[in-house]
Parts: structure tokens; C-alpha cells; sequence
């Protein structure tokens, strides 16, 4: 990801402010130095990872061999290039990994775009922290007790992830999970959206606000809100409870197969609900159809919804 940070001398208005050439530009300069650097750690005594960025997208994925490889690509500012530096420091069973990048901008142009990679030993870690400022972050091939990643403004990637505790935060960035399995799995986003592919775990929790989520092919027990923002759910059947929540997004999910044995209950403020399914036995409704009530077989399975203005659908 690249970064064009402007300092305090904001081009646009030294331009607007320029008219007559009170300031000089001859000291602005666009020119970029690549920078490659790279350490190691001894990873057979190490259980847990902490790994916090700035700007800079961070990259976690399985290594080969022993020992865990730390580098840094990319390009940047060749006025700023030799104050990258990495910092890799190791603390009884624990590694911290970041980037020192300079602190101070001044008059003119950065520009930042470089990739924290950080190459795990295979084993299954007691616990992976990652942390971003506006960097992405990309977690792939990993097992864990506990993984955890908070992004401010960066989008989240995890893929092939195996650990008790999953948990994933974004600001304004989105979450995509692939192929995760766990215990227990947390997916929160402010305004990005979020979406998870088959997943497999004992519960999934979501909350977003202004983006939407889209949940496919997963077995999990589910329980999340969202605030504007429209829920999706594509799944074979529904097997375990699901309690959904929604302000002015509308929740829609699509089966492929009949529920057997599925109690529904949808309640709305303005909002419709209907059930798409020949053997719905519905026990409570009304005219506005904001209220919808009823089981398939003998409803084993809970299925909860509820939205302000927003629309349910359960369809094929």
C-alpha cells in the first residue's frame, strides 16, 4: 500500500499561496530509494508474536525451518530512506517485531510503500498479535491458541488459520476470512465490510456498522448486529442457533436445502420478514408482516431475527 504523506507545508495551498514564486520548489523532491532489510530470530523457544506497524502492510505467514525471518520491501523517500530501520527484539518466550520509520515529516512530500513480512516457524503458537496503523494486514497458513488483529484503517486478510481463539477488529477497513477453524471467532468492523468463507467453529460472533456482512458456506453458531448495513448468509442448512440483529440493513439468508427441523422468529419495526419454503409452518403473523413466527419439523434449531427497518428473507 502506498502512503503520500503531506507535511506541513500542504502542496496545494503553498501553490494557491504562490503566485509570484515566494516559495522555492526546487527542494521538493519525488525520487524514491528502494530498501531491503532483513533479520532473524531463534524461533524454537519463542510462543508467542506481537507484531505492530504503522503505515507499512504487515505480512504473517509460514516459514520453513527453525528460525523466524523478518524482512522489510519496498520503497521510500530517498531523503527518509536510511531511517527505516527494523526492530525485532526477543523477551523470554516472546517476539516483538516492528518498523522504526522517521518521526518527523517537515516541508514537502513522503512517500511510504513498503511490507513488513514476518516467516513463522510451523508449530502451533500459544498467541499472534498483529497490529496496523493504515497498513493492510495478511495472516495466512497459521495455528494458534489465541490470533488476534486490530487495523485502523487497513483491510484484514486471514486464510488457512487454525486457533482456538480468532478474533479480528478494523476501523474503517474490511475483514475477509477464508478457510479458518476454531472455537470461537470475532469479527468486528466500524465501516468496512466483513466477510467469511467456509469457517468452521463453535461460535462466530460479528458486529458492523455501515458495512455489510457476508457469511458463506460455514457452520458455526452465529450471533451479530449490524447498524445500517445488510447481512447475507449462504449456507447449505442452518444447523446450529443463529440471533441476528439489524437497524436499517435488511438480512437475507439463502439455503440450498429445506431446514428439517428449524423454530423462526422474526420481529421488525418497519421492516418485512418472509419464508420462502413450502413446509414453513407459520404460528404467528400479521398484516404488516413485521411479525413472523414458526417452525420447520419440530425446531430443534433457533433461528432469531431482528431489524429496525430493514427486511428478512429466509429463500432459496
Amino acid at each position: 500500500m502506498g502512503f503520500l504523506l503531506i507535511g506541513v507545508g500542504v502542496l496545494a495551498l503553498l501553490y494557491y499561496f504562490n503566485p509570484v514564486g515566494v516559495f522555492s520548489w526546487n527542494g521538493l523532491s519525488f525520487k524514491t530509494q528502494d530498501i531491503h532489510l532483513e533479520k532473524t530470530a531463534e524461533g524454537a523457544s519463542l510462543q508467542n508474536i506481537i507484531v505492530e506497524t504503522g503505515s507499512a502492510d504487515a505480512r504473517i505467514v509460514k516459514g520453513e525451518g527453525d528460525q523466524v525471518n523478518v524482512r522489510l520491501d519496498g520503497s521510500v523517500s530517498k531523503k527518509q530512506a536510511e531511517k527505516f530501520q527494523l526492530k525485532v527484539d526477543s523477551k523470554g518466550d516472546t517476539l516483538s517485531v516492528g518498523i522504526e520509520e522517521p518521526s518527523e515529516i517537515g516541508v514537502g512530500v513522503t512517500i511510504v510503500n513498503v511490507e513488513l513480512i514476518v516467516e513463522l516457524p510451523e508449530k502451533n503458537w500459544n498467541s499472534v498479535r498483529v497490529q496496523s496503523g493504515s497498513g493492510n494486514i495478511e495472516l495466512e497458513s497459521l495455528k494458534g491458541n489465541s490470533v488476534e488483529t486490530k487495523a485502523g484503517s487497513g483491510d484484514t486478510s486471514l486464510r488457512e488459520i487454525k486457533s482456538d481463539k480468532l478474533a479480528a477488529d478494523a476501523g474503517s477497513g474490511a475483514i475477509s476470512v477464508t478457510d479458518v477453524q476454531g472455537d470461537a471467532i470475532t469479527l468486528k468492523a466500524d465501516s468496512g465490510d466483513i466477510r467469511a468463507e467456509q469457517y468452521a467453529a463453535n461460535s462466530l460472533k460479528f458486529e458492523g456498522h455501515s458495512g455489510n456482512v457476508e457469511l458463506k458456506q460455514g457452520k458455526a453458531s452465529l450471533q451479530g448486529e449490524t447498524h445500517s448495513g445488510d447481512i447475507r448468509i449462504e449456507a447449505g442448512e442452518i444447523l446450529r442457533d443463529a440471533d441476528l440483529k439489524s437497524g436499517s440493513g435488511n438480512v437475507k439468508i439463502e439455503l440450498t436445502e429445506e431446514p428439517k427441523s428449524l423454530a423462526v422468529d422474526f420481529e421488525g419495526g418497519s421492516g418485512n420478514g418472509s419464508v420462502d419454503w413450502e413446509n414453513f409452518s407459520s404460528e404467528e403473523k400479521n398484516d404488516k408482516k413485521d411479525r413472523l413466527k414458526g417452525k420447520f419439523g419440530s425446531g430443534e434449531v433457533k433461528l432469531k431475527v431482528r431489524t429496525g427497518s430493514g427486511d428478512f428473507q429466509l429463500v432459496k
